[in-house]
C-alpha cells in the first residue's frame, strides 16, 4: 500500500485500536512494523503502516501470538484472516462467511460504479444522501464516502447503523481532520484514504470486510510483559508540559503532566525499595511494575492531548 499519509503514534492508536505502548512494543520487540522517525526522533506511520497494525490486531485479537504473526507479509496476514474468518483469499473476493456475496449499502454513487465493476459485491442499494439509506435492510457492510456523511459525519454515520442494523462500516476519504477520524473510528468505523487505483481499491477493502468478520475477544489488545513500560517523556519535556501554554481551557495537558511526574517518582521511589528491603522484595516489585502500567496510562491520554493541541517538542 502506498505511503500517502503519515501520522503520529496517537492518531495511528485511534485508527487502529491498538494502544501506542503496544503499537511501540511491537515495532520495539519484534520489528513488526519500522516507521520513519523525524530527527527529532518522533514516529511517524503512513497509510501502510496503518494498514498493517490493522492486519496484526486482527489476528491476534482472534488468538495468535504476536511474536508469531509479527514478521509475516501482508499477503499472509490476509490468508490467515481469511481462515479466521471462514472466507476465501481476501485479495480476490470479498465474500461473506455464508458463501455469498457480501450485501453493502454504498453511499456515493462515483464509489457503487466502481464496486460494482471491480468487487464480487451485492449493492443493495446506493444513494448520495444518508436519508436513501435509512430504510434499506438485509445489508452486511456500509461502504461510505466521508463527504457524503456531512457536516457531523460521525452522527450521520450513528444514525446509519442504527437505522440500519448494520454495524461493519468502511469510510472513504481524500482529507480529513484528526478529530473526524477519531470520532468515526469510535464508532467502529474502518478509515480507507484514497484516492485509489482501482485494483488498490477492491483489495483494500476486501481486507477491510475480512477484518470486520474475525471474532474479536471481550477485551482490548494489550502486551503481556511483566516489566514496566518504557517511558514516552523525559524529566525535562515533562517539566515543560506542566508549564506549557495549551489552548485546552481546563488545562488538562499541565495537570496531567503533574501526574505522570508524581507517577514516575513513585515508580522510581518503589524500585529502591525493592532493591534495599528483600523481605518486601515482591511487594514493592508489584507496585513498580503496577505504577509503571498507571504512568503508561496516563502517558498515552498525555500523547492524545498533545496530539489534539498541536503541542510538539
Amino acid at each position: 500500500m502506498s505511503e500517502r499519509g503519515e501520522y503520529r503514534i496517537g492518531t495511528v492508536s485511534k485508527l487502529t485500536g491498538v494502544d501506542p505502548h503496544t503499537i511501540r512494543a511491537w515495532e520495539r520487540r519484534y520489528r513488526a512494523i519500522v516507521p520513519r522517525r523525524t530527527d527529532g526522533g518522533t514516529r511517524l506511520y503512513g497509510d501502510g503502516d496503518v494498514h498493517r497494525l490493522r492486519l496484526l490486531k486482527a489476528v491476534t485479537d482472534a488468538g495468535d501470538a504476536i511474536g508469531v504473526v509479527a514478521n509475516l507479509s501482508d499477503g499472509d496476514l490476509r490468508t490467515r484472516l481469511s481462515a479466521l474468518a471462514g472466507v476465501g483469499d481476501t485479495t480476490r473476493s470479498p465474500t461473506s462467511s455464508s458463501g455469498g456475496r457480501v450485501r453493502v449499502l454504498v453511499l456515493g454513487r462515483g464509489i457503487a460504479e466502481r464496486l460494482r465493476e471491480r468487487t464480487e459485491l451485492e449493492i443493495v442499494r446506493e444513494a448520495e444522501s444518508v436519508d436513501g439509506l435509512l430504510d434499506a435492510k438485509g445489508a452486511q457492510a456500509l461502504v461510505l464516502h466521508l463527504t457524503a456523511l456531512g457536516p457531523a459525519p460521525s452522527i450521520a454515520l450513528e444514525r446509519l447503523q442504527g437505522a440500519t442494523g448494520v454495524h461493519t462500516a468502511v469510510v472513504l476519504y481524500e482529507f480529513a481532520t484528526r478529530r473526524t477520524l477519531a470520532e468515526l473510528a469510535r464508532r467502529g468505523a474502518a478509515l480507507l484514504r484514497g484516492p485509489l487505483a482501482p485494483a488498490e481499491l477492491e483489495s483494500s477493502l476486501a481486507d477491510l470486510l475480512t477484518l470486520a468478520r474475525v471474532p474479536r475477544p471481550a477485551t482490548p489488545t494489550t502486551t503481556h510483559d511483566d516489566d514496566p513500560p518504557e517511558r514516552l517523556f523525559d524529566d525535562a519535556q515533562l517539566v515543560r508540559l506542566r508549564d506549557i501554554a495549551s489552548s485546552v481551557q481546563c488545562e488538562c495537558p499541565n495537570h496531567l503532566a503533574t501526574l505522570v511526574e508524581s507517577l514516575v517518582a513513585f515508580e522510581a521511589y518503589s524500585r529502591r525499595c525493592e532493591s534495599v528491603d528483600p523481605e518486601d522484595a515482591e511487594l514493592h516489585g508489584r507496585l513498580v511494575r503496577g505504577t509503571g502500567r498507571a504512568r503508561a496510562v496516563m502517558e498515552a491520554l498525555l500523547v492524545d492531548l498533545m496530539e489534539y493541541d498541536d503541542l510538539t517538542f
